[in-house]
């Protein structure tokens, strides 16, 4: 994998972009929370940060599958990056102002090829009986800056320096389209291939690949249970800083470090993928990662104290890291080639839903409840997710021949 120079550009690209991210997301939700001082409008943020993409990402897919999966990564990479330097420049002053929402409102557009971009080139570049492992490498190279960010923004935060951690996501938007610059370009694909797909009316391949979904089960379920997860995470996104800040009343170098022990417990994880084969047996292993998950949380939200967060969400790190890669090649291994990027940008905007709408909805709920029983009806939710997946067999079903 270390000679593949596609998966190690794209590695690049993602732990770049990874590593803003992380700064930049703790940066903007410290932010507003502190001007506010209104955990409803932290959700608002992020439900301006995610839904855009539930229109954009079909559009990026029809891009990326009738032009340039490289280049339409690379320009949505440096629009991001200009963005998040204007944001940087509002962020002064007592209070949070429109054009910040209005920004945020815009970056949201180009998330989705930014975010599925390795998704769909890695899968492009490697053969089935690697792609595993390609997976689990790029996991790891993300990893490193999930260990690193949080531990950097909470650090910058609790030094005034907001605005370096805004500008900071910038920079790294702008390495992650320099890095996919050294992706080769889509040789693989025919003029008879991109006539096609630049001639359909967007309504149809958006149709289709809604169609290919749902007749899938496999995609279909490990889709579903994503959406779900990306639902959970957005809600921790909103009640970790709230639990931080006004249950505990400490800093957010503690925020920063929470996240990080998340990171490293992932770390863990997804390295087991690089020696791990996918076959029905690992996904009930994948069932159980799930269930651990849900388990952790609710401990963690019923504690509430500095090191119940920070040994919780290590664990949970841990019970859950090797999921993602192993998820992401079962669904690779399922979707036809030269449909990919579209495919996966629809996919895209179905996950991309779960995070505002959990921020949103931790940010409501925190008006009747504390925020650490945020975390714990999180869990629940999970461990019952993942109940039902396994009392059903929901993923253990074959992939589809393509």
């Amino acid at each position: 994998m270390f000679q593949n120079r596609t998966v190690l550009a794209l590695s690049f690209a993602d732990a770049f972009s990874t590593l803003g991210d992380q700064v930049g997301l703790i940066a903007l939700l410290w932010l507003v929370m502190t001007k506010s001082h209104n955990a409803t409008d932290m959700g608002i943020l992020a439900l301006l940060f995610g839904i855009p993409g539930l229109v954009s990402g079909p559009i990026a897919g029809i891009f990326m599958d009738g032009w340039s999966r490289k280049w339409t990564v690379v320009l949505a990479n440096m629009v991001q990056c200009t963005i998040f330097f204007l944001i940087a420049g509002f962020s002064s002053g007592r209070t949070v102002p429109i054009s910040l929402y209005i920004l945020v409102f815009v970056a949201g557009l180009f998330i989705p090829p930014t975010s599925i971009g390795s998704f769909v080139m890695i899968a492009d570049n490697v053969g089935k009986d690697q792609l595993l492992q390609a997976n689990a490498l790029n996991e790891l190279f993300s990893q490193v800056p999930l260990v690193i960010g949080p531990v950097v923004g909470g650090w910058l935060i609790s030094m005034g320096g907001i605005r370096i951690a805004l500008a900071l996501d910038g920079v790294s938007f702008f390495l992650a389209g320099w890095a996919t610059l050294w992706v080769p370009n889509d040789h693989s694909f025919t003029d008879t291939v991109r006539s096609h797909a630049s001639k359909q009316f967007l309504f149809k391949p958006i149709l289709r690949s809604l169609v290919f979904i749902l007749k899938t089960p496999v995609v279909l379920w490990i889709t579903l249970i994503a959406l779900m997860m990306n639902g959970a995470d957005g809600v921790l996104e909103v009640a970790l800083p709230l639990v931080i800040h006004k249950q505990l009343h400490l800093s957010a170098t503690l925020l920063g470090t929470v996240w990080m022990a998340y990171a490293i417990g992932t770390a863990m994880g997804a390295f087991l993928n690089t020696v791990v084969h996918i076959s029905n047996t690992h996904r009930r292993v994948m069932v159980a990662m799930i269930i651990g998950w849900g388990v952790v949380m609710i401990v963690t939200g019923l504690m509430a104290t500095m090191w119940s967060l920070l040994i919780g969400f290590g664990l949970a790190g841990v019970s859950f890291g090797a999921y993602p890669p192993m998820a992401r090649t079962i669904v690779q291994s399922a979707i036809p080639h030269n449909s990919r990027g579209q495919i996966f940008s629809v996919r895209s905007s179905i996950l991309g839903m779960g995070v505002p709408i959990g921020a949103f909805l931790s940010g409501l709920a925190n008006t009747y409840v504390p925020a650490s029983m945020i975390i714990c009806f999180a869990g629940v939710s999970i461990g019952i997710l993942g109940l039902l997946v396994w009392a059903f067999r929901l993923i253990d079903q074959p992939d589809p021949v393509t």
